[in-house]
């Protein structure tokens, strides 16, 4: 009889350990500013080295695919997102540009896997550009103005173009 309440007692205290366990699971949060881009970096073990990785939205049906893999070490660019599974770092990267305050939220790393799928949970917060200055014209008949996002890129010839939205006040 005391052998049966001490099985007990122990399977207890398992289940209440496993049960901090999982709780103590945490998710990468991944913090952009709206108008740039962020790196989202999911690593995985060395079995899925040459797996189909990709890039969801939650809740992460087929439909909510964003990107994927198509090659070990080769970059996969889709619209404003880009992938790379690098084998060396055992990582898949997911770069978002042109951040929207709409793409806050969570999203998941999956590998493709005979079965039922690998996923890595990730949050992304974007934040609102801050002003980067204001323009005040030298005379009270013309407006002010404030500049909110900016973007620079460079062309190939090295030609810069700077994108920048104005905001009147």
């Amino acid at each position: 009889m005391r052998r049966m309440e001490t099985l007990v007692r122990i399977l207890a205290l398992l289940q209440v350990l496993m049960g901090l366990a999982a709780q103590k699971k945490t998710v990468a949060v991944f913090t952009g500013t709206e108008g740039g881009s962020v790196e989202i970096n999911c690593s995985y073990r060395d079995s899925y080295l040459y797996s189909k990785h990709y890039f969801c939205r939650a809740p992460c049906r087929y439909s909510d695919v964003l990107i994927e893999t198509q090659k070990a070490d080769i970059v996969v660019s889709k619209g404003r997102y880009s992938i790379i599974n690098t084998v060396n770092a055992q990582s898949v990267s997911v770069t978002i540009k042109n951040l929207r305050l709409t793409d806050s939220g969570v999203y998941y790393c999956g590998v493709d896997k005979r079965g039922s799928d690998i996923f890595t949970k990730v949050q992304i917060s974007v934040k609102k550009a801050e002003p980067m200055f204001t323009l005040v014209p030298e005379s009270s008949t013309h407006s002010v103005y404030q500049i909110t996002t900016s973007k620079v890129e460079a062309t190939k010839s090295g030609i810069a173009f700077i994108t920048f939205s104005l905001t009147t006040l």
